[in-house]
């Protein structure tokens, strides 16, 4: 049960399930990888999507989180592909760990997985749960993001900073793309 700026109730987490277990792993550079293009309009190679997203699901599983007023859950196909938790200078020091460290791959995984699909899975929600707002939603995704990496070993003090700072990044950096979500309060 741990919350993010805020003190409403309904946004601690009670639990998170992973069914079965998330079968994880790092994404490995072969030496042919810089001639494989995977994006011609924009020359991607293999080799830099492996560097963006270093880590991948290799069997499929089902994510359930609960809060006093929420049970939602939803499955996470194998091959999504993710870039661990975007953990940078002075953040790195303070929350003492790296984007690989493994206390973080799975709240990453998580986070980030409910971040490239918001779109979907806030309208899912918004129709099981029709009070939700995007702010609440935001908000949910970081406190499952800070529940799951204490539960694999982080700190609660740390593992609050940094989901306070993922919040906050989420609120105000990508805030043009959580205000997409609000064509959906109208339903």
């Amino acid at each position: 049960m741990f919350e993010i700026f805020t003190d409403r109730q309904e946004d601690k987490i009670e639990c998170c399930i992973f069914t079965p277990c998330p079968k994880v792993g790092h994404r490995f550079i072969e030496p042919d990888d810089y001639k494989k293009i995977i994006n011609r309009k924009t020359g991607e190679t293999e080799l830099i999507n492996k560097l963006d997203y270093p880590s991948i699901v290799y069997s499929g599983f089902n994510f359930r989180f609960k809060t006093c007023d929420i049970d939602f859950d939803f499955d996470i196909e194998p091959d999504y592909i993710w870039n661990n938790a975007d953990i940078y200078g002075i953040l790195q020091i303070i929350a003492g760990c790296s984007k690989d460290d493994r206390r973080v791959i799975f709240g990453s995984l998580i986070h980030d997985y409910l971040l490239d699909n918001k779109d979907i899975l806030f309208k899912k929600l918004k129709e099981k749960y029709p009070g939700i707002t995007p702010q609440r939603f935001r908000h949910l995704t970081s406190n499952i993001f800070i529940y799951v990496i204490i539960s694999q070993g982080m700190v609660p003090w740390r593992a609050k900073l940094m989901g306070n700072f993922v919040d906050l990044f989420q609120k105000y950096i990508l805030r043009k793309e959580w205000n997409k979500l609000d064509e959906y309060m109208e339903m």
